[in-house]
């Protein structure tokens, strides 16, 4: 078998950063020229090597009733329980917290396989990634553990003979979501395989019947959307500063169990808003009027409030004060919108600016305020695969 290279972009999610986690509300992310890449190669033994993830280990499949430790051994810390118990087990020798997607990566994959009673091919798996993943003390907030799990699994699959994308899909998604500990609505995941696109979640039970559910229809959304051209993107990280998208989570989780009915109000209004906003972006590729232009800021602008207003609820710090008075200098200098994507907080900033000379502007703004602007342009590609790298 020839080596395999694939490639998977990073991510930002401009619209729907909660209400997504809702089955049946719709996200909007764009993907960028900045990209995590996996190369795998024939081998006698599983060999993983990730500078990304600071690993370099040998690993052993250990089929369903083999010797796969069921304790941890002496100087070894607690095993990794995001994968489900009965299952054959990939075992590394080095096992770190940081090889918990290259491992998850894998084990589905592996799984998968056995699955379908396919031979198991031994290989290396090297990655890297671009520049941009390490801005901001390394949480650029683009996604790099999707992008990441996206390409190896992609690699792997195809070092197996597998080239479709809807099992790549369903198998990342699996293996992101044990590696995060069940938590999110895979946009990242599907962005990273699709490209830009607008997107709803699937149920979760089917990350839980996985590898029965890998050739099933999944019942998430996705179509492929483009950034309007008439859009300039500038980006800028909050260096040495970070959001925790799981903390975050659980702290609008927690408030929508002691207030159901203001949750499931505030999410129909924040849908509402996300589904005009996404409407009016796609109207802007060919109708390129001063109203589409004003109806897009008006819904992007009511989304954005009604995400604030989610945080000051619930507590979790989607918008701090001091993001809002950023974002507000920011539609001063050059940005048409702005926003904290994503799940908000501190990861980074986003703008849409209607020239280049605006996106430069803004960018010149953000670094005097300490902010670290990213070198990224919006691509809407998804995985690929490479020639060289």
């Amino acid at each position: 078998m020839p080596s395999i290279r694939t490639s998977a972009p990073g991510r930002v999610g401009l619209i729907g950063g909660y209400s997504i986690l809702e089955r049946g509300n719709s996200s909007y992310s764009f993907t960028v020229d900045a990209r995590v890449y996996a190369h795998v190669l024939p081998s006698k033994t599983i060999q993983i090597q990730s500078k990304q993830f600071g690993l370099d280990t040998a690993a052993t499949w250990k089929p369903n009733g083999s010797d796969a430790p069921a304790t941890p051994q002496k100087n070894e810390k607690k095993r990794d329980t995001t994968i489900p118990t009965g299952k054959s087990q990939l075992v590394l020798e080095k096992d770190i917290p940081q090889a918990v997607f290259a491992k998850n990566a894998i084990q589905t994959v592996l799984e998968y396989l056995e699955f379908r009673r396919m031979t198991i091919r031994p290989f290396v798996l090297e990655t890297h990634s671009d520049a941009a993943f390490t801005k901001g003390g390394g949480k650029s907030g683009l996604g790099s553990s999707a992008a990441a799990t996206v390409a190896m699994v992609h690699g792997v699959l195809l070092h197996h003979g597998v080239s479709d994308l809807r099992i790549a899909h369903h198998c990342a998604q699996v293996a992101h979501s044990r590696a995060q500990g069940k938590v999110g609505s895979g946009y990242d995941v599907a962005a990273a395989v699709f490209g830009s696109q607008e997107y709803q979640r699937y149920s979760p039970a089917l990350v839980e019947q996985f590898p029965k559910s890998a050739e099933k229809t999944w019942d998430y959304f996705t179509r492929p959307l483009r950034v309007a051209p008439c859009f300039y993107l500038a980006l800028a990280t909050f260096p040495k500063e970070s959001t925790s998208t799981v903390s975050m989570t659980q702290l609008t989780g927690a408030w929508k169990k002691t207030h159901p009915k203001q949750y499931a109000d505030l999410m129909q209004e924040l849908d509402d808003a996300n589904v005009d906003t996404i409407a009016y972006l796609e109207q802007l590729h060919t109708e390129k009027t001063e109203e589409n232009f004003d109806l897009f800021r008006q819904f992007f602008e009511m989304g954005r409030a009604l995400t604030r207003k989610l945080g000051e609820a619930s507590g979790a710090p989607i918008e701090p004060a001091d993001v809002t008075a950023l974002i507000d200098q920011s539609l001063e200098n050059g940005a048409f919108v702005c926003k904290a994507p994503g799940a908000g907080g501190k990861d980074n900033l986003v703008a849409l600016c209607l020239s280049e000379k605006d996106a430069g502007r803004l960018k010149t703004s953000w670094k005097k305020k300490g902010l670290e602007p990213l070198d990224v342009k919006i691509q809407n590609d998804g995985v690929r695969i490479e020639n060289g790298v």
